[in-house]
């Protein structure tokens, strides 16, 4: 179970990123699918900066944060036609080596603890441009 402090971080960072994509004029779609990695990359960071043991996790498809290296969060998981706009689950306490979960959505194959990681990674796998988790670049709408 996760805590109220990191529901409500996770409910207002997705608001955050629907008002992005209203910003950008739908860019993404409006289950922000496309904005898995830019939403888990803000959402880890408003975590962080709360003193929140949270890792950004990447596999080939799609981006979460976990929490307490067992709490899936995701803001963005109503592209996979879930209709809570924060989505919690769970999966095995050995995340950071293999686990094992249900869905392929939420396979943990690559975590990160910092943003620069994650950024080269993505850049380096060939995410497209506009997916990726600059944040900056969203943060600057938001001025």
């Amino acid at each position: 179970m996760i805590s109220r402090k990191v529901y409500q971080i996770a409910e207002r960072t997705r608001k955050w990123a629907e008002q992005i994509n209203k910003q950008l004029e739908y860019m993404y779609d409006n289950d922000l699918c496309g904005m898995c990695a830019i939403a888990s990359a803000e959402l880890f960071l408003r975590l962080q900066r709360q003193g929140i043991d949270a890792v950004i996790v990447a596999n080939n498809r799609h981006c979460f944060v976990l929490v307490d290296g067992y709490a899936i969060v995701d803001i963005t998981a109503t592209q996979f036609d879930i209709m809570d706009v924060v989505h919690i689950d769970h999966i095995g306490l050995n995340v950071k080596g293999s686990p094992d979960t249900t869905n392929n959505w939420w396979k943990a194959e690559h975590t990160f603890d910092n943003l620069d990681a994650f950024l080269q990674w993505q850049y380096k796998t060939g995410w497209p441009a506009w997916q990726q988790a600059n944040v900056d670049l969203f943060e600057a709408l938001n001025k």
